[in-house]
C-alpha cells in the first residue's frame, strides 16, 4: 500500500532484490528498507541502526532508505536553500552506520524540496528543475563515496512527481517532464560522484498484467536516464500472481538488457489487510 509523506513514500518490512547484468551474470544479492526520521520517535536513529544490525545479522546485503526534504531543507530560493544542519546530521550518521556495517546503500531522494510546490507556492517547470539540481548537488557532494544506488522520486507513474496527486494516464507531456528531471539528475549527481547508478521505480500494487503494461510504457521514455530499473511488486496473496512475478522481472530485465532491482515486495500488514 502506498503512505505518502510528501516528498518520499515509506515503506517497511519489504526487502531489495538486486538481479544480475544480463551481460554478465552475478549472484541475486538481498536487503531491507527501513527509515530514520528526525520527526518520528518510531524512525528514530537508534531503530534505524537496529534493523541495520539485523540486515547485517540476516546476511542481507542492502539496505534501502531515503532522505525527506521537510527536515534538511525547510526553505530557500532559486538560488540557494536554508540548510538544517542539525537534521542532516543524523542522516549523515545513519548512512555513515550503514556503510560502516558493510552495507550497499540504495538512497531515494525527492526533487526540489516542498516549498518550491506547496505552502504558497508553484515554483515553475524550469526552476523547480533549477532547485533540484541544487538539492541534488548538495547531496551527492555531501555522501560522496557512500551510496551505490541513488533513486529520485518514488512510484512517479503511480502520483506525481512533485504534487503527489494520483496519475490516472501517462500523458506525454507528463513523461516528458519527468525524462528531462532525470536527465538532470543523473548529469548533476554523476558529475560528482561516477559511481552512482541512476533508478527511479514504478508501482505495482496490486499486480496485474495492465500494471506490467504501464510500467513498460513509463520505463520506455525514462530507460535512457536510468542505469538500473526498479519496480516495486505486490501480489498481495493471490497465488496466480506470485507464480508470475519471475516471468515479469524477466520481461523487464530482456526488454531493457539492464540490472532489475525489485524495491519493494511484502503483503500489507495493517488490521484490515
Amino acid at each position: 500500500m502506498v503512505i505518502h509523506l510528501r516528498s518520499i513514500v515509506f515503506f517497511l518490512i519489504l526487502f531489495v532484490i538486486v538481479t544480475s547484468p544480463v551481460s554478465a551474470q552475478t549472484p541475486t544479492e538481498y536487503g531491507f528498507n527501513t527509515f530514520v526520521m528526525v520527526q518520528d520517535p518510531l524512525q528514530d536513529l537508534e531503530r534505524f541502526k537496529a534493523d541495520v544490525d539485523d540486515a547485517v545479522a540476516h546476511n542481507q546485503q542492502w539496505i534501502r532508505t531515503g532522505i525527506a526534504s521537510w527536515e534538511i531543507a525547510p526553505s530557500g530560493d532559486t538560488r540557494h536553500i536554508d540548510w538544517n544542519y542539525t537534521n542532516l546530521a543524523i542522516y549523515d550518521e545513519a548512512i555513515s552506520y550503514a556503510k560502516q556495517k558493510g552495507l550497499k546503500i540504495y538512497l531515494i531522494t525527492s526533487g526540489a524540496p516542498d516549498w518550491t510546490s506547496f505552502w504558497g507556492n508553484n515554483y515553475s517547470y524550469s526552476n523547480y528543475k533549477k532547485v533540484s539540481n541544487i538539492y541534488w548537488k548538495f547531496l551527492a557532494t555531501r555522501y560522496q563515496g557512500k551510496i551505490t544506488v541513488w533513486q529520485v522520486f518514488n512510484e512517479a507513474d503511480y502520483t506525481h512527481y512533485r504534487y503527489f496527486t494520483p496519475i490516472t494516464t501517462l500523458t506525454s507531456s507528463y513523461l516528458n517532464e519527468l525524462k528531462g528531471l532525470l536527465a538532470a539528475a543523473r548529469t548533476t549527481i554523476r558529475t560528482i560522484d561516477p559511481a552512482i547508478l541512476i533508478t527511479t521505480n514504478t508501482a505495482g500494487w496490486p499486480m496485474s498484467d495492465a500494471i506490467q503494461t504501464r510500467w513498460f510504457k513509463y520505463f520506455d521514455t525514462q530507460k535512457i536516464n536510468l542505469d538500473v530499473i526498479t519496480v516495486d511488486v505486490y501480489p498481495v496473496d493471490n497465488v496466480a500472481e506470485i507464480e508470475k512475478l519471475d516471468d515479469r522481472v524477466t520481461a523487464v530485465k530482456n526488454r531493457y538488457l539492464k540490472p532489475v532491482i525489485i524495491g519493494e515486495i511484502g503483503i500489507q500488514t495493517c488490521t484490515t489487510c
